[in-house]
């Protein structure tokens, strides 16, 4: 398996203006919104409380698997909550450029 070099959090800003329009805004784990330049698709936030109120709080060693994954944002709640692996599938190309 093949490790990229995190980010800092000024390479992160460049990057995401660099990615333009994202269909969520959220705010990336070092701190960093994602989101510049148009308003979003939808607020995923409001998506994620029903649904995380179903799941455990601790996914410690499970697998999941996010299909339509878009930008990540569901797929880096699981890993947030402890999800030992996490594989999104996600057809198009700016949406995995996102993620």
């Amino acid at each position: 398996m093949r490790f990229r070099r995190r980010l800092d959090i000024e390479e992160t800003e460049r990057a995401v203006r660099e990615l333009g329009w994202w269909h969520h805004h959220f705010q990336l784990p070092n701190g960093v919104w994602t989101g510049r330049g148009g308003p979003p698709g939808y607020n995923p936030i409001e998506r994620w409380e029903p649904l995380a109120a179903h799941l455990p709080e601790d996914l410690a060693g499970a697998s999941v698997l996010d299909v339509g994954g878009n930008s990540g944002y569901f797929t880096l709640q699981m890993k947030l909550r402890g999800a030992g692996r996490c594989v999104m599938v996600e057809p198009i190309p700016t949406s995995t450029r996102t993620a």
